[in-house]
C-alpha cells in the first residue's frame, strides 16, 4: 500500500514548482502541475498525477512541448526508480497514449 508521505514525495519530485489538489484527500483527488522533464519544462509540460487504487500511481500527460513522449517517459521512470524502486510499469506514453501507471507488486 502506498502511503500519503510516499505519494507526496512523488508529487514534489514531478512538480517541483507546486501543484493543484488536496493532500487531505490524496487518495481520491487529482494533482495537476508543470512537470519537471528538463530545465525548460516549467511552463511547457503539464501533467496530472493521481492514485489508481491503493497500490498504483497514474501519470497523465496533458501537454508537452520541445520534448518527446520518450523523454517524458524516461523522466518519470527515473523519478519512480529513485523514489519508489519497488514500483514497476510496463507501459509508456508512446504505447499507452496519455497515461502510465506504476504498480506495487501484488502480495500473494
Amino acid at each position: 500500500m502506498i502511503t500519503k508521505e510516499q505519494f507526496k514525495k512523488v508529487l514534489d519530485a514531478v512538480f517541483p514548482w507546486g501543484y493543484t489538489g488536496n493532500l487531505n484527500d490524496w487518495e481520491h483527488d487529482w494533482f495537476l502541475g508543470w512537470a519537471y522533464i528538463n530545465e525548460d519544462s516549467k511552463w511547457r509540460d503539464v501533467m496530472c498525477v493521481n492514485m489508481d487504487g491503493d497500490s498504483s500511481i497514474a501519470f497523465w500527460l496533458i501537454s508537452y512541448d520541445d520534448v518527446s513522449v520518450n523523454e517524458v517517459t524516461g523522466a518519470i521512470n527515473g523519478i519512480m526508480h529513485v523514489l519508489m524502486p519497488e514500483m514497476t510499469s510496463n507501459t509508456t506514453f508512446e504505447k499507452n497514449g496519455s497515461v502510465i501507471c506504476y504498480h506495487l507488486p501484488r502480495e500473494e
